[in-house]
């Protein structure tokens, strides 16, 4: 509490047990006659966000298909919005959650992207590990591709990453 004008905590063992069970992780009794004031400032709880990825990159004369899985681990507050950073260039083709440890898959509601951020909006609140499949292609126009013999190309490929904000650490 911030405050307690007119109360004092009493021990929680000195208190006969609630109805159904649990506990009283604060309990206080009157301290004096009239008028009390009990204060609390409460603070939302911030997920903890770890995430692990997986790419497979498969290179074709025409495309550049990248087939990632994405796990979000989410501690201490649930979320019910995912984002990913998508390289340039590439285009979303399918995103899909992965049924994990006897759970239901994931539900996207929604999905958006705006400036190479994708937005997962979901059905319901995910926690813990949230598996996610994302498949990104990127057309290819180089004629040295597109004809046997063509010539050398040097490709880069940069791969997609968790958006950065909320998330504690990433690797993949």
């Amino acid at each position: 509490p911030v405050s307690r004008d007119g109360l004092t905590q009493v021990d929680e063992a000195t208190l006969a047990r609630p109805p159904g069970g649990g506990t009283y992780p604060f309990a206080y009794q009157y301290a004096k006659p009239g008028g009390v004031d009990l204060r609390f400032k409460l603070e939302a709880v911030k997920p903890r966000v770890t995430v692990e990825s997986s790419n497979l990159v498969n290179i074709h004369p025409d495309r550049i298909v990248q087939d990632i899985i994405v796990a979000w681990r989410i501690e201490k507050a649930g979320v019910f919005k995912l984002q990913a950073r998508l390289p340039e260039g590439f285009e979303l083709e399918s995103v899909k959650g992965i049924a994990e440890d006897g759970r239901a898959a994931p539900v996207v509601e929604s999905r958006f992207v705006d400036k190479g951020l994708l937005t997962l909006n979901l059905a319901g609140q995910a926690m813990g590990v949230t598996r996610m499949n994302i498949l990104l292609v990127k057309k290819l126009t180089d004629p040295a591709l597109l004809q046997p013999g063509g010539g050398d190309v040097d490709l880069v490929i940069p791969l997609a990453r968790a958006a950065e904000e909320g998330v504690e650490s990433q690797q993949g």
